[in-house]
């Protein structure tokens, strides 16, 4: 871009020198070195304002990168967030798997007992038939 302005800088000057050298009105040359340096001033306008464009650009494209990071971070985050949910339901599963493998030991445990009260029952009241018919004997 700067190789440009130059160029035309360089050609501007060299055609107000040729037109000296060809006429030598001074009024003449007053109006093309204004024309000339109204034409310069242009260019530098132009110019600035491509280098402010290219400085925004520049800025957009880091604000856009930024916005990326900011994306990823947020979605490592949902995905961190969603991990956790799954952790603590699979920790709530197994909690609940695990209670009612205790509930159903518990169960069979507590069937176990009532059959061997049950048994313990039955076999009481044998020895106490047996019992009362020893008693009857006896008398």
């Amino acid at each position: 871009m700067q190789a440009i302005v130059q160029g035309e800088i360089y050609a501007l000057v060299h055609e107000l020198l040729a037109l000296r050298r060809r006429d030598p009105d001074p009024d003449l040359h007053d109006l093309l070195f204004r024309d000339i340096t109204d034409e310069l001033d242009a260019i530098i306008v132009v110019d600035d304002v491509e280098r402010s464009l290219l400085q925004d650009v520049e800025s957009e494209k880091r604000l856009i990168a930024r916005i990326k990071v900011l994306e990823r971070q947020r979605h490592i985050r949902t995905l961190r967030e969603a991990k956790e949910k799954v952790e603590l339901a699979m920790e709530q599963y197994v909690a609940a798997v695990e209670a009612q493998a205790w509930e159903q030991k518990a169960q069979a445990s507590g069937l176990e007992v009532q059959t061997r009260v049950d048994e313990a029952n039955e076999a009481l009241k044998k020895r106490t038939s047996e019992f009362e018919e020893l008693k009857k004997m006896l008398e």
